[in-house]
């Protein structure tokens, strides 16, 4: 058939020329730069960006993509993201210093390259989480200090809670030959409470156990603390006392004190009864050279723990354990909430952690400078060998290798030890990485659900992750 030109052929291609140079003209005259992508949001692209811990970002702050880009998917590792002409990660750029004054409005911050916008600050800030690596940058470089050459000598507080693992911790300085170790001697004030007729949660009783603690860091303990510890089980736990003395007896407060100071008054001792506020005249008044090693466990799996405790025990009522299935085991058995509050329950050790863990080191107050270290049980767990050696470079003395082959023998438990019932609920020789993960499939869904309730703040400020996305990693 033989091709025609019409007048109607002529224009439509007249009208396509037309067109074809409007959108030439238009392109030159317009900047690119208005048909940017849709900028992304930080969070969500990089949802395992950790936060640096004394430092915020800005919830919502946005990184456009440069025109370059194309509007192409971006695929790139964190680390390569960095500053023209600096060797600054994305990391250290997106961080923002703490001001006393929030109103005051965020310093500009500079783009990635010339062809980036600027980013921008927003009105949601995100608080200060738990790092790990924060304090070990802190006390890198500290000087490590032989024992006998401080002045005045180390006194390393363990500061936890009921079921947190710290006896585990606490032995990695009574297993210190140099160490004078107390195992919780504030164990002491339930007897002494008695006799002086003091209540539980009074200022009466914490200046009692401030005076106990002011004391032994002189060497210096009266009769009725020493009764007290003599007459209970924990003294077994306390390595110098047994290795001087047969049954590890506690033979007399002269003696006691006497045997502290051959060690120089170099003192280690874990405690689950204290906070931080107790502790700051010992350092303030009495200027004593505190180390306050501060343990910290997941609620979830301490919450766990303190259930098997209970459990094991006491004798639980046939009416009490008939209430398991319906409300779970953490209310009746008074671990949920009870009234008035205390450290046992899990909104009491929520309430500790959330009054007393700081997460940065730009938050410590003046007295706790160099004092204060924050751990998770979970990270000793995960590597305990690694965690001693970043303690001692807090505490600034010489790891020995006894204390590094203890370890390596007791954070992993091998089947000899089971067969001899090692592995109880009061024993170190335990498989920590076990342990620490216990709760995941111990505890029901209603047990789970009761805890994030009450501590699911404490659970984002310490870097847990809420039950339904570990599950949908598993």
């Amino acid at each position: 058939m033989d091709w025609k030109l019409t007048s109607q052929t002529i224009c439509w291609v007249c009208s396509l020329a037309l067109l074809f140079v409007f959108l030439s003209l238009y392109a030159s005259l317009n900047d690119w730069d208005s048909f940017k992508p849709e900028p992304f949001f930080l969070e969500q692209s990089f949802s395992n960006m950790s936060y640096v811990s004394g430092e915020i970002y800005r919830q919502r702050d946005k990184l456009t993509m440069s025109s370059e880009s194309g509007g192409a998917d971006v695929d790139v590792e964190l680390s390569s993201f960095t500053e023209e002409g600096s060797n600054k990660t994305l990391d250290e750029m997106l961080i923002q210093s703490v001001d006393d004054d929030e109103d005051e409005p965020a310093a500009p911050r500079e783009s990635l390259n010339t062809s980036t916008e600027d980013m921008m600050s927003l009105n949601e800030t995100v608080p200060p989480k738990y790092d790990p690596q924060v304090f070990v940058d802190l006390y890198k470089n500290r000087t490590i200090t032989d024992l006998g050459k401080t002045n005045p000598p180390p006194v390393i507080i363990i500061m936890a809670q009921w079921r947190f693992g710290s006896s585990v911790f606490g032995e990695l300085f009574n297993q210190n030959s140099d160490l004078f170790y107390l195992f919780e001697p504030l164990f002491a004030t339930k007897e002494l409470r008695k006799i002086k007729d003091i209540g539980l949660y009074t200022p009466e009783s914490e200046q009692l156990s401030r005076s106990i603690l002011r004391k032994m860091s002189k060497c210096n303990f009266d009769p009725g603390f020493v009764s007290a510890l003599d007459h209970w089980n924990g003294k077994t736990k306390n390595k110098a006392i047994c290795k001087a003395s047969q049954n590890c007896k506690i033979i007399s407060p002269s003696w006691m004190s006497s045997l502290c100071h051959k060690y120089k008054g170099q003192i280690a001792t874990k405690l689950i009864r204290v906070n931080l506020e107790l502790l700051r005249p010992l350092v303030v008044d009495d200027h004593i050279n505190l180390k306050i090693v501060h343990l910290v466990r997941d609620p979830r799996g301490s919450g766990l723990s303190r259930i098997k405790y209970r459990l094991s025990d006491m004798k639980i009522a046939p009416t009490v354990r008939s209430q398991f299935p319906q409300t779970g085991r953490l209310k009746p058995l008074e671990l949920l909430s009870v009234t008035p509050e205390t450290s046992q329950t899990i909104r009491g050790m929520c309430t500790w952690i959330r009054n007393n863990a700081i997460v940065s080191p730009n938050r410590l107050p003046a007295w706790l400078h160099g004092r204060y270290y924050l751990v998770r049980y979970e990270d000793f767990a995960d590597t305990p060998l690694k965690i001693t050696r970043d303690l001692y470079k807090f505490v600034g003395i010489p790891l020995k290798k006894e204390v590094s082959e203890w370890v390596i023998k007791n954070t992993h438990v091998d089947d000899k030890t089971k067969l001899h019932g090692l592995n109880n609920k009061f024993s170190t020789h335990r498989d920590s990485h076990v342990a620490a993960t216990h709760w995941i499939k111990d505890l029901t869904k209603l047990e789970v659900k009761q805890i994030e309730e009450e501590c699911m703040d404490v659970l984002e400020l310490m870097g847990y992750q809420p039950y339904n996305k570990i599950m949908r990693e598993i």
